[in-house]
């Protein structure tokens, strides 16, 4: 048998190739065999938590549907938990909350939509809800204030927002032009010793209620408070001397109720003029409101009473000569001003009425009862 000869080359010298055979099989540290090919191996990057990537504690917090707000234990500021700026808070600085805590800072970027998860029933209809905020002219401090603040709940439609406070059920429409609202409230029977029975349906809740803004109508459902004597009174269903007596209680809570001029400036000298008194009276009261301008009060003896159904406010003298003010509707046919709360009309008669002041769109009445409470 016949053996193959080696034949060396003159000046050939000898080089180890181990390191290329290692490479062939894939053993390099750098280098894998991918689908029997030879591919350069990538280090492997270190494992850190981004925005792109969720840990697993993440993970578990973010489907709780329980948890509804995000912050940092190393800064003051709450977020939506779907906030995008949340996804940047470290795992080792996260905190969680099921309820708004009002002592942090609110996310500039989630604020409304951390309001809204605060009290709404279907906080995924956030743009329904934004769109309602802007028809209707809703403030942040409103919105703050709605679940914040009161803890109401809320639903949203096309084109109105159910509100649940206490209670009662109330459905505020907005109306075509912008700013302007309609209030509705939930119908009912009273049974047996005034207790009431809810039923289908709702109502607006009066005329003033009719087309109005919404600071007016979050009045209304703030104050609203159901007391079976005054739906008894209201009804005609008790006798001439119960009713005397609970007029004469209504009109001395009206009075405890009314801000008093005296009260508010002191002393008066005597040639202190109608309007210096009204101006006084305003300008004190009413200082860093941008809806009680001075120069937009009109005084009945030079302009007359306003148009019918104005919501405004009016400054009128009770009779003992003293200041006092009050928000409502002046009805034309009737001659007076007048306010409802609940089942129960307060009402001035125009002859008392010295200036007034048509609402705009503004947070009139919310406020100036928060300044009473």
């Amino acid at each position: 048998m016949s053996r193959k000869s080696i034949s060396y080359t003159k000046g050939y010298e000898h080089s180890d190739f181990a390191d290329l055979l290692s490479e062939l099989r894939g053993e390099s540290e750098n280098t894998a065999m991918v689908d029997g090919a030879l591919a350069l191996a990538i280090p492997s990057p270190v494992v850190t938590v981004s925005a792109n990537e969720e840990s697993e504690d993440r993970h578990r917090i973010m489907s709780n549907q329980k948890i509804k707000y995000l912050y940092s234990r190393k800064e003051n500021i709450i977020h939506d938990k779907h906030c995008s700026c949340a996804k940047y808070i470290p795992d080792e600085d996260l905190l969680w909350s099921e309820e708004y805590v009002t002592d942090l800072k609110p996310c500039s970027d989630c604020m409304v939509q951390a309001y809204v998860s605060a009290g709404a029933k279907d906080p995924k209809e956030i743009e329904k809800y934004r769109a309602f905020f802007d028809k209707t002219q809703l403030s942040i401090d409103q919105i703050r204030n709605i679940y914040v603040e009161n803890g109401m709940k809320t639903r949203i439609s096309m084109d109105a927002m159910t509100v649940w406070y206490k209670e009662d059920t109330w459905r505020i429409k907005y109306l075509p032009k912008k700013g302007h609202v309609q209030l509705y409230h939930n119908n009912y029977a009273v049974r047996k010793k005034g207790v009431r029975e809810f039923t289908q349906g709702f109502h607006v809740q009066s005329p003033a209620c009719s087309d109005t803004n919404i600071g007016y109508a979050l009045s209304i459902i703030k104050n609203y408070e159901y007391k079976p004597e005054e739906y008894a009174l209201h009804n005609g269903k008790v006798n001439p001397i119960e009713r005397k007596k609970a007029k004469q209680h209504q009109a001395e809570k009206m009075e405890m109720t009314a801000v008093s001029l005296e009260e508010m400036l002191g002393d008066k000298t005597a040639e202190q003029t109608l309007w210096q008194k009204v101006k006084s009276f305003v300008s004190g009261l009413f200082k860093k409101r941008s809806f009680f301008e001075l120069n937009d009060f009109q005084l009945v003896s030079d302009q007359g009473y306003p148009k019918n159904q104005t919501i405004c406010i009016y400054v009128w003298k009770d009779k003992n000569e003293q200041f006092s003010w009050q928000t409502g509707i002046y009805n034309q046919k009737l001659k007076q001003f007048s306010v409802c709360y609940g089942a129960t009309v307060y009402s001035i008669k125009q002859d008392k009425v010295i200036a007034w002041k048509k609402m705009n769109a503004d947070a009139v009445a919310l406020e100036i009862e928060d300044n009473r409470n």
